[in-house]
């Protein structure tokens, strides 16, 4: 089975544990993903295989675009363009005191709110996503990419107990750091080469 990290962080289109509670948003001073119009963040993209031999890179940005009200929620199109492929995929995020949410599409009504990550956190706080855990395993681990390095909040995913990917998030800058792994074998590392906040 394949397993995508980019998916679960950046895809995140299909339902698994939709959560809607009539959430009325509040103030709040840090965020997770800074969902800010005209924010961007371009990562490397490593493939590496099993010997740890690099096999292909490329590059991808992602951008916030300008923000619409979805309920009671002011909602932001994030952007990934893949520069190695044609197209865009375009995903609605929502930033509320307790975390990142997906907005389900098509939008139903009333709208469906997907929470992907739980921010703040504390070591142990968990997740479940269509058989997976997103559970919080460090607040506060120092990450070195090519444009700096951060102090983050790391998320493990797992599947059945087993470790398939990690995501490394330096609140109000964004994830600088996220890797995931095929079959056991092939890892994919993508990493924060630049990004620009308002």
């Amino acid at each position: 089975m394949r397993f995508h990290i980019f998916s679960i962080l950046f895809v995140f289109t299909i339902t698994g544990c939709a959560k809607d509670s009539g959430f009325t948003p509040s103030p709040v001073d840090s965020f997770v993903l800074p969902l800010v119009e005209g924010n961007f963040w371009v990562y490397e993209r490593i493939g590496i295989d099993s010997s740890g031999a690099t096999i292909d890179s490329s590059v991808f940005m992602m951008a916030v675009g300008q923000p619409d009200t979805i309920g009671n929620d002011i909602a932001f199109p994030v952007s990934n363009f893949r520069f190695e492929f044609e197209g865009t995929d375009v995903f609605l995020r929502v930033n509320r005191s307790d975390g990142l949410y997906n907005v389900k599409e098509p939008i139903p009504d009333p709208p469906v709110f997907i929470h992907i990550l739980t921010f703040p956190t504390a070591v142990g706080d968990s997740l479940p996503f269509r058989g997976y855990v997103i559970r919080t395993g460090l607040v506060n681990e120092s990450v070195r990419v090519p444009v700096g390095t951060f102090t983050c909040v790391r998320y493990d995913i797992s599947l059945d107990g087993i470790i398939v990917g990690q995501t490394f998030v330096a609140p109000n800058v964004g994830i600088v750091r996220f890797w995931q792994r095929y079959f056991g074998l092939l890892r994919e590392e993508n990493r924060l080469r630049s990004y620009y906040l308002n």
